[in-house]
C-alpha cells in the first residue's frame, strides 16, 4: 500500500505526549500492523531525514520524503483543544504523483498528492473546506472518500446528510462514501439505498488526536488489501479506533477488541454544563467544554446560575432546565455535589470532570463516571446511558 500524508510533531499538554506521527505516519503504523508491504511520502526537511527512518524504519515502512523547508509541529493543550501549528504554514507549494495498486491519500498543509490508482482511499481531512479528489488530477478504478459530517456539508453546502452524500459522490465519481459522525458512529453510502450504519463502540478513555487517522488506514487496509465490503471495513476502523484511543501505543494488538456497540442519539443530546466560571481558569474549562460538545453535536444547555453561594438547597433553575445529562466541574466539591444530588433526584446521567483525584473518588462511589481529561469527560456525556 502507498500512503501519502503528513509527518508532524505532536505535542499534547493534558494527558502529556510527545510524538511524530502525523496523519501519514500514524497511518503507515497502522498499515504496516495489520501486514503488508507499506511505502509512505511524506514531505519533511531533508536534514531531518533521520528522525523519519528512525522513527518508521523499524516497524517495516519504506520511506521517501519530498524536501518541505520546516517540521511542522502542532500543540494542543487537550486532545480536543484546536491546535497550534508551529512555524506558521505558507501553504502548498509541491505536488507529488503518486502510482499504484492501492493508494491512501490524505489532505496535507505543505503540498499535495496526485494519485493514480486502480483503488484508493482519500481523507482530506481539511476540516470545513475539503479538496475534492479529482482537483488536483487524481484518478482511481475505484474511489472510497472518507468525510466527517462537516466536511460533508463543507462539500455539498446543504445540512440533508443523504443528499449531501448523493451530490459528493456523483461530483467526485465515487463507489463508496464512509461519513464520520463522532461517538454517533458512521455511516457508508454505497449504491442506491439507505446508508449502512456503523457504530461507535465506546471507551472509559479517549485520546483523540490521531483517531481518523487510525480510522482511516485500518478502512484502507480492509477495503483494498482484504476485498472486504465497505460496512464490513468500516466496523473494522470503527473497532480498531476504539483500540487505539484507549491506549495510543504502537503496535496495536492484533486482535480486534470484543467491544459491546452503542448507537446513541448524541447529536440530540442535551447536556447542562455546570461550570462555574468565576476564575479565568474555570472559564477556560467552561469555554473549552462548550465547543467540544458542539464539536460533537451535542446541545449545550447554560448551567449558569447553578453553582449555590451558600449552604442552601440548589437554585431552582437547575430543577426548570430542560437536559439530557450533566457534564459537572467537580474541583470545587462543595458546589458540585449539590448539583450532582439535583441531577440524580431527577434520575438525570451526570459525569464529573475534575483534576482532584479524591472529587473523582467520590463520584465513583456514587456510581458516577468521571475523568480528569476533559476529551474523555466530553465524550462520556454522549455514551452514558440515559
Amino acid at each position: 500500500m502507498l500512503i501519502g500524508g503528513g509527518v508532524y510533531a505532536e505535542t499534547c499538554v493534558t494527558p502529556a505526549r510527545i510524538a511524530l506521527f502525523g496523519s501519514g505516519g500514524r497511518a503507515a503504523m497502522v498499515a504496516a500492523d495489520l501486514g503488508g508491504v507499506v511505502v509512505l511520502h511524506t514531505f519533511h526537511p531533508e536534514a531531518l531525514r533521520d528522525d523519519i527512518e528512525a522513527n518508521f524504519n523499524p516497524a517495516g515502512i519504506r520511506v521517501i520524503v519530498h524536501p518541505s523547508p520546516h517540521r511542522l509541529c502542532f500543540e494542543y493543550l487537550h486532545p480536543m483543544a484546536r491546535p497550534r501549528i508551529t512555524p506558521f504554514p505558507a501553504g502548498r507549494a509541491i505536488t507529488v504523483p503518486l502510482e499504484g495498486e492501492q493508494v491512501l491519500r490524505f489532505g496535507c498543509i505543505e503540498g499535495d498528492f496526485r494519485v493514480a490508482a486502480a483503488r484508493a482511499v482519500y481523507d482530506p481531512q481539511s476540516g470545513s473546506d475539503p479538496a475534492p479528489f479529482g482537483a488536483n488530477g487524481s484518478t482511481a478504478g475505484s474511489l472510497a472518500m472518507i468525510l466527517n459530517a462537516n466536511e460533508l456539508r463543507g462539500m455539498a453546502g446543504t445540512d440533508d446528510l443523504g443528499h449531501a452524500a448523493t451530490y459528493v459522490m456523483r461530483d467526485a465519481a465515487s463507489t463508496v462514501l464512509v461519513v464520520k459522525d463522532g461517538p454517533a458512529g458512521a455511516y457508508v453510502f454505497e449504491g442506491p439505498g439507505s446508508p449502512r450504519y456503523v457504530p461507535a463502540y465506546p471507551t472509559d478513555s479517549v485520546y483523540k488526536i490521531g483517531s481518523g487517522d487510525v480510522f482511516s488506514a485500518t478502512f484502507a487496509h480492509a477495503w483494498m488489501s482484504h476485498r472486504a465490503e465497505a460496512a464490513e471495513a468500516a466496523d473494522r476502523a470503527s473497532r480498531r479506533t476504539a483500540q487505539y484511543v484507549e491506549a495510543p501505543v504502537f503496535p496495536l494488538p492484533s486482535k480486534l477488541p470484543n467491544r459491546v456497540p452503542r448507537r446513541t442519539d448524541a447529536r440530540g443530546r442535551r447536556v447542562l454544563l455546570a461550570v462555574d466560571g468565576g476564575t479565568a481558569s474555570r472559564r477556560w474549562v467552561r469555554e473549552e467544554a462548550v465547543r467540544g460538545l458542539r464539536d460533537l453535536g451535542a446541545t449545550v444547555v447554560p448551567g449558569d446560575g447553578c453553582f449555590p453561594r451558600d449552604r442552601g438547597p440548589v437554585p431552582a433553575a437547575v430543577d426548570r432546565a430542560t437536559f439530557d445529562v450533566v457534564l459537572a466541574h467537580a474541583d470545587d466539591r462543595r458546589t458540585a455535589a449539590a448539583v450532582l444530588r439535583a441531577a440524580l433526584a431527577l434520575g438525570k446521567p451526570v459525569v464529573v470532570f475534575a483534576d482532584d483525584p479524591a472529587a473523582l473518588e467520590a463520584a465513583r462511589k456514587l456510581g458516577i463516571p468521571g475523568s480528569a481529561d476533559l476529551c474523555s469527560a466530553l465524550y462520556q456525556t454522549q455514551w452514558v446511558p440515559l
